[in-house]
């Protein structure tokens, strides 16, 4: 059983997708629908194996979506990609080459199967991130209040402030 790589460059807005054999790269939309024709196009393969690089949130989606239909998938470090390139002889960068080149990197090297992330704990970590972005806000704009003479922005502010202070976190139900 052997797998039959298919390389996704992940961006924000759009998904670059190699698919072993094909000639180009078919694009589809970030979003639930575009990853739902993937998962369609994925079904004439035998032992599909996506890979693509580590991008932080814009992956999350696709890696759920395919940890859920149980489709394997390699997430895999941006470096060691680009050093393959640069050992290849690619210097260019766009989106349909780098999805081309993430299929000749997952041919060559073979990547380990990234395990999917338990829902509970990608839902810790996203509640954990937004915390923390609130924490960053709160300590903005208490920076903000120094050296202010308007009244109108210093009772903005303070405003934000007291509702920063006041947010309570959603809480996850525990599993178990």
């Amino acid at each position: 059983m052997s797998n039959q790589y298919v390389a996704v460059d992940v961006s924000k807005a759009a998904l670059d997708i190699a698919l072993p054999g094909a000639n180009g790269v078919w694009r589809r939309t970030n979003s639930v629908a575009g990853i739902a024709a993937l998962r369609r196009r994925l079904a004439t393969l035998e032992h599909p194996h996506i890979v693509c690089e580590a991008t932080g949130r814009y992956g999350r989606l696709l890696a759920r979506q395919m940890g859920a239909a149980g489709i394997a998938m390699s997430i895999v470090n941006p470096r060691q990609v680009r050093d393959f390139a640069r050992a290849s002889g690619q210097l260019a960068k766009t989106d349909a080459l780098d999805a081309g080149i993430i299929l000749r990197f997952a041919d060559a090297m073979q990547p380990a199967r990234t395990p999917p992330t338990p829902e509970n704990q990608a839902r810790l970590a996203e509640q954990v991130r937004r915390r923390r972005q609130l924490v960053g806000m709160l300590a903005t704009e208490k920076q903000r209040l120094s050296g202010l003479d308007d009244a109108e922005t210093l009772a903005s502010i303070r405003e934000h402030i007291a509702f920063l202070q006041g947010h309570r976190p959603v809480r996850c139900a525990h599993n178990g």
